[in-house]
């Protein structure tokens, strides 16, 4: 499904397809100011209201994952391999001896070049029509793509720790090389926070070391991680128990209400903290030290976006 909050609740957007229950995995908003939203399709929104279907559920290009813009480029990671739509046209476009493999993760680096992941394993690098195979981690899948303000990129993966990879070649591998890593946040100070099964892990030079400030949660799983504009750090736990580190400070939101997993955080322009969960949606606002929700849907968060008028648009699939 795809919903849009009004300002007073979740409304669920009707978008043109022939099935009734749509999964919507990745979004993004181009330079033009359109919003793009893929999944069980791919479709964009032509001015306030009208949704336009680009390509349907039974397409060649099927179960996308992942999108990102580049100018009036958008690129397309699915099942069916990296996809570019440019000009109205769809490309596919082909790794080394010609073969697609199912892509995962997508980022955008500062020189302009896509990054993908795939999932058996493989880093492509995309530069032009040039493609590059950086490395081959064998079985290991990457859950998500982050470069960070020194040019780094970073890969947090299913089940093989975190990697770090400079804009050339794989040059380091941080942490114990065991458990998933799920989410990745950098601070204004450029210190990179990783969200693993076992605490909060600050990211430097000699790997990845308990963040300071964070022991009391050290050894809980923990699903997200998210760094604010006060530069406020906001952690998600496995179960629905929320903190907020700030300096070497960490205290507990009580929110009773708030049962689910938070997967996501999303600040939007009116400092206003959205929470998306494994079973539903929240909207979060701290007052006098407690976590207030508004809103709750049976549905599994996949993507939130913010558009060019500050609208939130969130991306879920339904349970089962």
């Amino acid at each position: 499904a795809l919903m849009r909050w009004d300002g007073q609740r979740l409304k669920e957007v009707s978008l043109p397809a022939e099935r009734t229950r749509l999964s919507v995995h990745g979004m993004a908003v181009g330079e033009e100011g359109w919003l793009w939203a893929g999944g069980d399709g791919l479709w964009r929104l032509n001015g306030r209201s009208r949704w336009e279907t680009l390509c349907a559920a039974d397409s060649e290009i099927c179960q996308i994952v992942s999108l990102r813009c580049q100018g009036d480029r958008l690129w397309i990671s699915s099942d069916s391999g990296l996809w570019a739509h440019h000009g109205g046209q769809f490309q596919r476009i082909r790794g080394e001896k010609d073969s697609v493999y199912a892509h995962r993760s997508l980022w955008l680096d500062e020189s302009g070049c896509i990054w993908a992941s795939t999932q058996d394993g493989r880093i492509l690098r995309y530069a032009g029509d040039r493609v590059e195979e950086i490395v081959s981690l064998g079985a290991t899948s990457s859950c998500g793509l982050l470069q960070d303000r020194y040019g780094a990129l970073w890969m947090g993966t299913y089940g093989d720790g975190l990697y770090r990879l400079d804009v050339k070649r794989l040059t380091d591998r941080n942490g114990n090389g065991s458990g998933p890593v799920r989410a990745l946040t950098e601070d204004c100070q450029g210190h990179l926070y990783a969200a693993t099964r076992t605490g909060v892990q600050l990211v430097g030079k000699g790997g990845m070391h308990p963040c300071p400030g964070t022991e009391r949660i050290q050894g809980n799983e923990v699903r997200s991680v998210y760094v604010d504009r006060q530069d406020r750090l906001w952690i998600g736990l496995w179960g629905g128990q929320i903190f907020v580190c700030q300096g070497e400070r960490t205290y507990q939101l009580l929110a009773p209400s708030f049962e689910n997993s938070p997967v996501q955080f999303l600040e939007d322009q009116g400092n206003r903290l959205w929470i998306g969960s494994l079973f539903g949606l929240d909207l979060g606002y701290v007052q006098d030290g407690q976590l207030h929700t508004h809103d709750k849907a049976p549905y599994w968060v996949g993507a939130m976006a913010l558009d060019k008028q500050g609208r939130l648009w969130v991306g879920s699939s339904r349970p089962g």
